[in-house]
């Protein structure tokens, strides 16, 4: 019998809840590599705190503030994986995460 729980760094994580954490980790990197693309091509960052640290901080600022962000959220919600509170957050996110792409791959067709 498969099992639907993995452990991860001593939390037991269910498989569709870490399914939704990778996804969320494929959306946010195509995130990275639109809004890359996007600001190669002149376009500005929609969300103001990573235009805050794009401008003051540079590209590597932006992204490593938003490697932690990703990464904060994971943790929380592994850590929590055993309660029930924030067993939506991640889907949740994806949805935001799909929207904020796909917003991403409309204005690098409009402004080419």
């Amino acid at each position: 019998m498969v099992e639907n729980v993995v452990t991860v760094v001593g939390r037991t994580v269910g498989i569709k809840q870490l399914l939704a954490i990778l996804l969320f980790m494929l959306l946010n990197l195509a995130d990275v590599i639109t809004t890359d693309i996007d600001l190669s091509m002149g376009l500005t960052e929609g969300n103001p705190v990573s235009a805050w640290a794009y401008y003051h901080l540079g590209r590597a600022g932006m992204y490593s503030l938003k490697w932690i962000s990703i990464f904060t959220i994971i943790g929380i919600v592994i850590y929590d994986a055993q309660r029930t509170k924030l067993r939506w957050a991640i889907p949740i996110l994806n949805v935001i995460f799909a929207l904020v792409v796909l917003n991403n791959l409309i204005q690098m067709i409009l402004y080419r």
